[in-house]
C-alpha cells in the first residue's frame, strides 16, 4: 500500500514522468516497449518499496539508469539522502538534470568510476541491475559498509539468492514481482 502522496509530491511525479518520457527519445532511459505504461510499470513498482525501507541511513541506488528507484523515493522521502550511481553519460547528464529540476536537495548524483567508494554506513536501493550476485560484487566494491539491501526482482529470486550466498532474505510479493531485503 502507498503511503498518501501530496499535492507537491504528485507534482513532482508528473514532472519525472514527463521528462523522462521526453529524454527517452533520444537517451535510453528505460526500455522503449515500457514507456507507454510508464507509470505502472516503472514509477508505481518503485513507490511499492516505501513501506519496507527503515531506518534513516542513505540510500544508494545503484545503476540508478533513469533514476529508479532513487528519483521517486527521493521525492517521497525529502529528509533521506538518496545517492543516485551510474557510469553512462547520457544518464548521468540527465540525472543531474532531473534532480536541479525538481530541486531535490536530497540528491546527489554520483560518475561511479573503479575507483569510487562510499566509506559511510548506508543501505542498498536496486531496480533492474542485475542478479543478486552483481550487485553484492558491486558494493564490495563501491559500498563495503552497506548495511541492509532493497532490491526490485521479478517473482523467483531463490536460485540468485542461493548463488549469492544469502542464507536469509525477506521476500515481500509486490504488483509486479517482489522486493528482496537481507541484511
Amino acid at each position: 500500500m502507498l503511503p498518501e502522496i501530496s499535492k507537491d509530491q504528485q507534482a513532482k511525479l508528473d514532472l519525472y514522468q514527463q521528462e523522462i518520457l521526453r529524454w527517452n527519445k533520444t537517451t535510453n532511459l528505460i526500455g522503449r516497449s515500457t514507456a507507454e505504461s510508464f507509470k505502472e510499470d516503472h514509477l508505481l513498482n518503485s513507490l511499492e518499496m516505501l513501506p519496507y525501507l527503515e531506518g534513516n541511513l542513505p540510500l544508494i541506488d545503484i545503476g540508478t539508469g533513469g533514476g529508479l528507484p532513487g528519483i521517486p523515493l527521493a521525492i517521497m522521502l525529502p529528509h533521506r539522502q538518496v545517492i543516485l550511481t551510474e557510469v553512462d553519460k547520457k544518464k548521468l547528464a540527465f540525472l543531474r538534470y532531473i534532480t536541479a529540476k525538481l530541486g531535490l536537495s536530497n540528491t546527489q548524483v554520483v560518475e561511479i568510476l573503479p575507483h569510487t567508494v562510499f566509506d559511510t554506513p548506508c543501505d542498498i536501493v536496486s531496480r533492474a541491475y542485475g542478479p543478486i550476485s552483481r550487485i553484492l560484487t558491486w558494493t564490495l566494491s563501491h559500498a563495503p559498509r552497506a548495511k541492509r539491501y532493497y532490491i526490485l526482482k521479478g517473482t523467483s529470486v531463490e536460485k540468485e539468492l542461493e548463488e549469492a550466498g544469502i542464507p536469509h532474505a525477506w521476500v515481500y510479493p509486490l504488483t509486479k514481482g517482489c522486493i528482496v531485503i537481507w541484511e
